[in-house]
């Protein structure tokens, strides 16, 4: 019965394909949905019947803006750094030896994950099946993903990086019995020399384990399940598609003579305090009556063009103001395009002229 349980999680990278994209935050701590990437990890694995050690490894140059939010989250965790990049998770992971090296369960888990699951349902599966180790998979067929093959009888014959040998691909969940198996199987991956793409994986050193037969198991997310990867800005979108949470894009011409704010039918923010709006307009005298409103007050950006009211020019990127009882008569010099925004309902206040 597992009782405890080491967590570790690597967390040393540079995040640089974020900061490329423009984002200010270190990749741990940008925020999304409510959280930050840390937080979803560590949500993934924070098992309610089980005591959990949280471990950390880190940048020492992101120890100043790391460390207080890990500990407001986990006060009891445990923070390492590293100098510098390492060759891969292996290595990074094996900075928290003094802590691992031991008999207690294990899992080292991705900084950079979302996790929808019944975690403590992979508890009792551990407990139920006294594996040494496991790795929790999806089904897929990309070459995006870490492969385990199993035999007949369930038990991991090899394990790959980015190569495709079977439909069952590592999602960043690794277990092990015993902290200490991944501490030798780590060293050994590291002394044989052992690399995909230059790096020491953490899905490798599993297969110095099964050289000495000790069992690998895997554990597949059900159906109603997900894994959801955030390490790319990419992924980070489609983790908004996802939840509907992504911009969402109406076509202009569906409302009204642009009306799309206010209360409307139809209306993407029906309400009765403001009224806005995008015009375009034909060159030409204006086609809609002229007018005046007694109390609101009307603000308009001309994106597009040129107009004259009330014998006034208006150029491009001009804003022009409408204050109560000021008429609006248009005469559009060229094909115009702006913006108008009211500060309260008109169609009780328009005065035609």
């Amino acid at each position: 019965m597992i009782k405890k349980i080491n967590i570790l999680i690597p967390m040393a990278g540079l995040g640089s394909r974020f900061s490329k994209e423009g984002f200010k935050n270190i990749k741990p701590l940008i925020p999304l949905n409510g959280k930050t990437f840390i937080e979803w990890s560590i949500d993934s694995v924070d098992f309610k019947n089980v005591e959990t050690q949280f471990i950390f490894v880190i940048l020492e140059e992101h120890r100043n803006i790391l460390q207080d939010h890990l500990k407001t989250i986990k006060p009891d965790c445990i923070i390492l750094s590293v100098p510098s990049l390492t060759r891969g998770a292996v290595e990074t992971a094996l900075t928290a030896e003094e802590y691992i090296n031991n008999d207690i369960p294990l899992i080292i888990t991705n900084s950079d994950q979302i996790f929808e699951w019944d975690k403590d349902k992979y508890i009792d599966y551990l407990n139920k099946t006294k594996t040494d180790a496991d790795v929790v998979v999806i089904d897929a067929n990309t070459d995006k993903f870490s492969y385990i093959e199993l035999n007949e009888n369930g038990y991991g014959v090899r394990l790959t990086e980015k190569e495709v040998i079977s439909d069952k691909a590592l999602v960043g969940i690794h277990y092990w019995k015993k902290g200490k198996y991944f501490v030798e199987s780590g060293k050994e991956l590291i002394c044989r020399d052992i690399r995909s793409k230059n790096e020491y994986y953490i899905s490798l050193s599993y297969n110095m384990l099964i050289e000495k037969n000790i069992n690998v198991t895997s554990y597949m997310l059900s159906e109603n399940e997900k894994y959801l990867s955030i390490g790319t800005p990419e992924q980070v979108y489609d983790y908004l598609d996802y939840k509907s949470l992504n911009i969402k894009i109406y076509e202009l011409e569906n409302y009204v003579n642009g009306w799309f704010i206010g209360d409307f039918e139809p209306s993407i923010l029906k309400n009765s305090g403001v009224e806005l709006a995008v015009m375009n307009r034909k060159k030409g005298i204006g086609i809609h009556d002229f007018h005046y409103h007694e109390h609101c007050i009307e603000i308009n950006v001309l994106i597009k063009g040129t107009m004259k009211c009330n014998n006034k020019i208006i150029k491009e990127n001009q804003i022009f103001v409408f204050n109560p009882c000021v008429p609006s008569v248009y005469e559009y010099l060229e094909d115009c395009t702006f913006v108008v925004f009211k500060n309260k309902p008109s169609n009780t206040d328009k005065v035609i002229m």
